[in-house]
């Protein structure tokens, strides 16, 4: 009986090394696959925080439709805007103005903009009899001091 319980003995070690091998395959693919879910997941995930920056910036910020309806209320009829660049809530504003020097305070006292200053020293255009200038500022967030929170 000693070969045959061996004989048995290597059988049973025989099929349990093919099931374990066999599991270890199925272990291998279902790893596989999970890495690639949470490939996945992550990939979702930094899709949607993208998404809520977006929005929050969107619904932090005033558009340029905006920033211009506040700058037609300041600025006086004897100023002229030229050129407007707008960037990330940075405002860059250059023209005309018969004095240039009052368009700061002005500004400063927006509850829309702050850090108001000059972007380039003021120059006479003799030939319009007005003084151009270049003036820089950003836009406050909302809900900051003095700030109403507006609807998207």
């Amino acid at each position: 009986m000693g070969i045959a319980a061996s004989a048995w003995a290597a059988a049973f070690v025989i099929r349990y090394q093919a099931e374990i091998a066999a599991l270890d395959r199925d272990i291998a693919a279902a790893s596989k696959a999970a890495q690639m879910t949470r490939q996945r997941v992550a990939s979702a995930e930094t899709a949607v925080d993208r998404a809520k920056a977006v929005r929050l910036r969107k619904v932090s910020t005033i558009g340029a439709v905006q920033i211009l309806e506040e700058l037609s209320k300041i600025l006086p009829t004897t100023a002229w805007l030229g050129d407007i660049t707008i960037d990330d809530g940075a405002v860059t504003i250059n023209g005309l103005a018969a004095n240039a020097s009052e368009l700061v305070p002005l500004l400063s006292r927006s509850t829309v903009f702050t850090s108001v200053t000059f972007g380039a020293p003021v120059t006479r255009d003799p030939q319009r009899g007005a003084e151009r200038f270049q003036i820089k500022f950003k836009v406050a967030p909302l809900g900051a001091p003095g700030r109403e929170a507006r609807a998207p």
